[in-house]
């Protein structure tokens, strides 16, 4: 039987080529690429899974998100509304199969290569399935 979990991971980081382009002080200016971002999972995923993206003022579409050193197909990253200017936007992207792993992971954005755009990252959740139950569940099943 499978388990649902999940991460949230903080980034407050601005990506760009222009530090002053957006006002954010709080948001540490990364250039070209964000941090590398760790994070564990403790049973071994199954099937896909899909991350949330929340991301300021992003004006490209092919800039990637790379989970595990592999960079995830199609578009990553969405951008804000053409009627709307300086919004906070969630992207959806799926994970397939077999790049996340039990034990250690790191996911890290990058600028699209070339790119002007300039963006602050704020949080990701990771979501994935997992194997089992956890032990407490188990043993609650088997005394029931």
């Amino acid at each position: 039987m499978a388990r649902s979990n999940f991460t949230l991971i903080a980034f407050t980081e601005h990506l760009g080529d222009n530090i002053s382009d957006i006002n954010a002080p709080s948001y540490d200016f990364k250039g070209n690429a964000s941090s590398i971002k760790k994070f564990d999972i403790n049973r071994t995923p199954i099937g896909e899974g899909y991350l949330i993206l929340k991301a300021f003022d992003v004006n490209q579409v092919n800039h990637r998100i790379i989970i595990n050193g592999t960079d995830l197909p199609g578009v990553d990253i969405g951008i804000k509304p053409v009627s709307k200017a300086n919004l906070f936007v969630d992207t959806f992207d799926s994970i397939p199969e077999g790049i996340l792993r039990k034990g250690e992971n790191t996911v890290q954005i990058r600028l699209a290569s070339g790119s002007k755009d300039n963006f602050v990252i704020s949080m990701m959740i990771i979501h994935w399935k997992e194997s089992g139950f956890s032990l407490y569940f188990d043993r609650f099943l088997r005394f029931s």
